[in-house]
């Protein structure tokens, strides 16, 4: 595991543990499975802001008004690839049960996604054609 992984993992916990207390939910509820990925992805990308890693945050949207936030372990100012480092905090709210943040090459994780039985359009989500905005540091699309 990576220094970043690591610190990934260590503030996703944590940003989990927030969200938990915050919605009145279990202390141990695996987020990783939830649907915030907007409040975990901002709280993740400001404690690694802090500890001057800088992150993307791109907001991905489909058709149907569906969206998804992914970090992008790679500089703001880059044109997102399939090859770019990324982490998806909660890949898991398509399924009753969680299973930890994944973290790996944009492509990887369509496919690992794809072998756990995800729906296509749950993986297209986190797809190069539904990116909507490379770099978003509104807590949700919604925010102005």
């Amino acid at each position: 595991m990576t220094v970043t992984q690591g610190l990934m993992q260590e503030f996703a916990r944590y940003a989990s543990e927030d969200l938990n207390k915050n919605m009145g939910l279990p202390a141990g509820y695996d987020q990783s499975m939830g649907n915030r990925c907007d409040i975990l992805t901002y709280d993740v990308m400001e404690a690694m802001k802090h500890r001057s890693v800088l992150l993307r945050r791109e907001l991905h949207q489909d058709e149907d008004g569906n969206w998804h936030y992914l970090l992008a372990n790679e500089p703001r100012y880059c044109e997102p690839t399939d090859d770019d480092l990324v982490t998806d905090l909660n890949p898991w709210q398509w399924r009753t049960y969680g299973g930890g943040i994944l973290h790996a090459p944009r492509a990887e994780l369509m496919q690992a996604l794809n072998e756990a039985g995800a729906p296509d359009t749950f993986v297209a989500l986190r797809s190069m054609a539904t990116i909507t905005k490379i770099h978003d540091t509104r807590i949700n699309p919604f925010f102005k």
